[in-house]
């Protein structure tokens, strides 16, 4: 046995033939000797079974041996499972694979269950190593169960845990009047953006086109009904648009997310084509935005409708201040001197987005004075910091790194939701500043009087 150990298998099969014919030729000599001799029917017998024996223990034994030395036979099919995981391998498979760690790679990565036969010409049915990372701050840093994602090609990818629920529950918010504070769920889905440590990069540019997430914030902060309060029409059609746009980010994660079943945000090299046909559909929601803004804004008329908007912010402000109206609408200037004490009612439908957007000027220049006073900041520090007012912008990594610099100085859990709701209403009132000053400077140049700074009756 430890010479037969020695061998090659071509050696061993050569000498395992070699004694089968050498015991088949001993038991017929056996049976021809004792006929040549005349001998006794039961010494024939005796010879006959004793080679016979011989014979097939010996052809047994070189068998075994050939057993012992054959390779392993694979089925790729029942190998490994599409997890990775070993469960229907043989167990003496698993014994011969047993993941012991090899020597390091020049490119640092260590090669796992690099297993196989060696002979004179080297590694036999040797399977390809797959090739992990080597960390040696992996086992430290607690990077195991449900927190790693085991890939095909064998990498250990860190997925940060972000539940689905929260933004199918913020796409579910109506918008209702009221600003509140800002509450833990608006501060735990900005943290989520930030610590999003290996997908930092898709995330941004699933956020980069999406005024959604700039104005998620804000449209949390409505969770807070107020009877009394009037919404803004300009705020109330903004979030109209959020929440189709918060939709595709909920159709979006919930197809990532279906591909694991803890519900987790997974941005693989698989997601690449669905994040670039979700940006598609992003790009063409903020084009249609974009365009409704600028629609219908002429240089020289003034839609009936937008002077119907300043009556009412000014009528339900201030009775006496009066809002001059073009010598053309003489009904309409006319209408507005004898209604003082009353709010001129809105025309019936949608009234055009250049008329909301410049009557809530005030309304949001008023609510960041609020929440600029209870933060303990003013809008020239807000203005420091975003740059929304000079170069208004709608990526939304503006605003992400407005908040962070806005609730990385604050002190108190207090004042850091006040500031975030400072940041994020100073986002999603860009557009309405931008429009207002440009609309104002041509009612200047045109001789007629700017819209007064007023506040309307219960907003903040």
């Amino acid at each position: 046995m430890i010479f037969l150990s020695h061998l090659s298998q071509k050696d061993k099969r050569r000498i395992g033939f070699c004694t089968m014919v050498l015991a088949v030729a001993n038991a017929l000599f056996s049976v021809v000797n004792a006929v040549a001799n005349k001998q006794s029917h039961a010494l024939t017998v005796v010879f006959g079974v004793r080679a016979t024996i011989c014979s097939l223990a010996t052809a047994v034994i070189a068998y075994w041996e050939r057993l012992q030395d054959r390779p392993p036979v694979r089925d790729p099919e029942r190998a490994r499972t599409s997890h990775g995981s070993l469960e229907l391998i043989p167990r003496r498979i698993i014994a011969a694979e047993s993941p012991i760690p090899s020597p390091q790679d020049k490119d640092g990565s260590v090669s796992v269950f690099s297993t196989g036969v060696e002979s004179r010409g080297g590694l036999r049915n040797r399977q390809s190593p797959r090739h992990i990372p080597y960390d040696p701050s992996a086992r430290s840093s607690g990077l195991s169960g449900s927190n790693v994602k085991r890939h095909r090609p064998g990498k250990i990818v860190p997925v940060p845990t972000a539940p689905l629920s929260i933004m199918i529950e913020v796409a579910g918010i109506i918008p209702v009047a009221g600003l509140g504070d800002v509450p833990e769920l608006a501060l735990e889905i900005v943290k989520m953006a930030e610590d999003a440590h290996s997908n930092r990069n898709a995330f941004q540019r699933l956020a980069k086109q999406s005024p959604a997430l700039a104005c998620l914030v804000v449209d949390i902060c409505k969770q807070e009904h107020r009877p009394n309060a009037t919404i803004s029409l300009f705020l109330e059609s903004h979030i109209t648009k959020v929440t189709l746009m918060l939709k595709e980010v909920v159709d979006f994660t919930r197809i990532a997310a279906s591909r694991d079943t803890s519900d987790r945000f997974i941005f693989s090299e698989v997601d690449r084509e669905v994040i670039k046909d979700y940006l598609k559909r992003l790009e063409v929601h903020r084009q249609q935005f974009q365009s409704y803004i600028e629609r219908e804004h002429n240089e020289t008329q003034f839609p009936e409708s937008l002077l119907r908007s300043y009556a009412t912010v000014a009528a339900s402000s201030r009775p006496s201040e009066k809002v001059l109206a073009p010598k053309h609408d003489t009904n309409l200037h006319r209408r507005l001197e004898s209604s003082t004490d009353s709010v001129v009612d809105p025309p019936a439908g949608d009234w055009p987005y250049e008329a909301t957007a410049t009557a809530a000027d005030v309304v949001h220049r008023n609510r960041l004075n609020k929440f600029a006073q209870a933060a303990g900041a003013s809008v020239e520090y807000m203005d420091s910091f975003t740059g929304l007012h000079n170069a208004p912008t709608w990526t939304s990594s503006v605003f992400l790194n407005g908040l962070h610099h806005g609730t990385g100085h604050a002190r108190t859990l207090t004042e850091a939701r006040a500031q975030a709701a400072l940041v994020a209403l100073a986002f999603l009132s860009q557009q309405s500043e931008s429009f207002t000053m440009r609309y104002t400077e041509k009612r200047r140049n045109s001789g007629v009087r700017p819209l007064p700074a007023v506040r309307p009756k219960g907003m903040l």
